[in-house]
């Protein structure tokens, strides 16, 4: 047993939102709100990450005050892979768009490129 005099517990944890309050909630859009079990603040999220701001995504302490070491890796994981499925659904509808339109001036020019190399001004 240790004599102490004084033991302070907070029942709060407010600073994991401190980056959003302070540096992007005016720029991104986003609000930290209050936790629902009174943890503290944090930046709603769905259970991915993605916030209402499109492009935004959220992990670890800042989606969940409560979030030990384990859930916040796993948080940010999870987030990685919805970034990363994200991006390769958005350069699908890319590629997907360029063969509908074969006629259009990058498909001429990456026919052309293909077809005529570097002959293709005809010299």
């Amino acid at each position: 047993m240790i004599a102490v005099e004084v033991v302070m517990v907070t029942d709060q944890l407010r600073d994991q939102a401190l980056l959003f309050r302070q540096l992007s909630a005016d720029a991104l859009g986003l609000r930290p709100a209050e936790h629902p079990w009174g943890t503290g603040d944090y930046i709603p999220s769905d259970a991915a990450g993605r916030t209402d701001v499109p492009g935004v995504w959220v992990a670890g302490n800042v989606a969940d005050p409560a979030a030990q070491v384990g859930a916040a890796a796993a948080a940010g994981a999870a987030a990685g892979a919805q970034i990363n499925a994200g991006l390769v659904a958005e350069e699908t509808e890319c590629a997907v768009a360029a063969c509908r339109d074969p006629f259009s001036a990058s498909s001429e020019a990456s026919l052309c490129e293909l077809v005529m190399g570097g002959r293709r001004h005809g010299l």
